[in-house]
């Protein structure tokens, strides 16, 4: 039956997930006034993650655009996050990690770009991709 096959399969990722090492995941862009362009990551860590430099990517085309240097930390519980409504709590991601109750171990944190490097007007159709990211979640369309 598909549903059983489905359930199966959803069983094995979620035991993979909790036997490899943790990644990054790159669940938003948002621009915010003040601070330019900001990405949420979220990793699962146990205690609370430290600070981490992360490598993003801005693509066009397969063209590589710029790199962007930036340091995720103040890291923030995921718990409650993952509204229904707009924004990185409604991601995939999360959404998965909540349905099987991997949650708890998740933290997020919201990590300022700065892309004075990067062609400004090229940017509005870019991928970014996280560079060793979580292949659940390393990439999204600006």
């Amino acid at each position: 039956m598909l549903l059983d096959r489905v359930a199966e399969a959803d069983r094995r990722e979620v035991s993979r997930f909790t036997a490899e090492a943790s990644r990054p995941a790159l669940l938003g862009l948002t621009s915010e006034p003040g601070r330019g362009l900001v990405a949420v990551v979220a990793r699962r860590a146990v205690p609370a993650p430290r600070q981490e430099s992360l490598t993003l990517l801005f693509r066009d085309a397969g063209r590589l655009l710029c790199e962007v240097q930036a340091v995720a930390g103040d890291w923030k519980k995921a718990g409650g996050a993952g509204s229904d409504g707009p924004g990185p709590g409604s991601h995939p991601y999360l959404r998965w990690l909540r349905k099987n109750n991997l949650l708890g171990d998740v933290y997020l944190s919201e990590v300022p770009l700065a892309l004075g490097a990067c062609p400004a007007d090229e940017l509005a159709d870019a991928e970014v991709v996280l560079r060793e990211g979580d292949e659940r979640a390393n990439r999204l369309e600006m």
